[in-house]
């Protein structure tokens, strides 16, 4: 996976979008509705917590999503400028 580069507005891009499985996508369309935690995103995508986690992870070392501590749960938001929210990627 290559290290996103940010242009001068700001905007993160990923050129190696390999990475993005039928999973990650989903994930990344439920993200999209609103911020969730990680348990929430399992409720909506399914599968288990470890491995919706770790698709999380990646995402947010790709520099897709960001992770916010709220309380004792995890909140996951999208790190994408509004206009690249409108992208092909999401839509």
């Amino acid at each position: 996976m290559t290290t996103p580069s940010r242009s001068r507005r700001g905007e993160i891009f990923v050129t190696d979008v390999s990475f993005l499985t039928p999973q990650k996508l989903q994930l990344l369309e439920a993200i999209k509705k609103y911020p969730k935690s990680i348990r929430e995103l399992v409720k909506k995508v399914g599968g288990d917590v470890k491995n919706v986690y770790l698709d999380i992870k990646e995402l947010e070392k790709a520099g897709v999503v960001k992770l916010k501590t709220s309380g004792k749960a995890k909140k996951v938001e999208l790190k994408l400028t509004s206009e690249t929210k409108n992208s092909a990627l999401l839509s």
